[in-house]
């Protein structure tokens, strides 16, 4: 059985953009920056599955994942390691899929897709653009209350948003609004 290849790519140390860590393998095809003190993220990937592992002690944050492939892994997995998700926002090309989920009552998800600056309908579980939002606790149990404890947030990146080839990927999060 294969273990699963960990590559770590970035631990902020500085409020300015960190670049991978220059002596880490590139065998897995992605240069990532995270832009904040503290942050980190991690990308395993595994067979055809790409896990980006986001810790962000300030719960605000941004990174950029540049893809050094000919194509996106099948699979895309963010998981945000924090303690609510007001917003969420991976952006491919001209797309951005923004993502939230509420912090009051049965914790909807709400997802929005935005082209360029123009923002459309919310979207629906029947949209190519949909996805499911997993919240989940320190050993990947289903959570039901916000703010999380040790837990994350799941994402797959719907696989219309990396059909249109972009190279890199913006990502931006805000736990809680302040």
């Amino acid at each position: 059985m294969n273990r699963p290849a960990i590559l770590l790519l970035a631990v902020a140390a500085c409020a300015c953009p960190i670049p991978a860590l220059a002596d880490e393998p590139k065998e897995h095809g992605f240069e990532a920056t995270v832009r904040n003190r503290g942050d980190r993220l991690t990308i395993a990937v595994e067979r055809d599955t790409a896990t980006l592992d986001v810790t962000s002690p300030r719960g605000i944050g941004s990174a950029t994942i540049d893809r050094k492939e000919r194509d996106w892994p099948k699979h895309v997995v963010v998981r945000l390691r924090l303690r609510g998700l007001e917003s969420f926002r991976v952006t491919a090309g001209e797309t951005t899929l923004a993502v939230e989920v509420q912090s009051h009552g049965n914790h909807a998800r709400l997802l929005a897709l935005w082209q360029g600056r123009e923002e459309g309908p919310r979207l629906t579980t029947d949209s190519p653009y949909w996805t499911e939002v997993k919240m989940l606790d320190a050993e990947g149990n289903p959570a039901t209350k916000i703010p999380l404890t040790g837990g994350y947030f799941e994402i797959t990146l719907p696989r219309k948003l990396l059909e249109g080839n972009a190279q890199s990927l913006s990502l931006r999060w805000i736990d809680f609004l302040r």
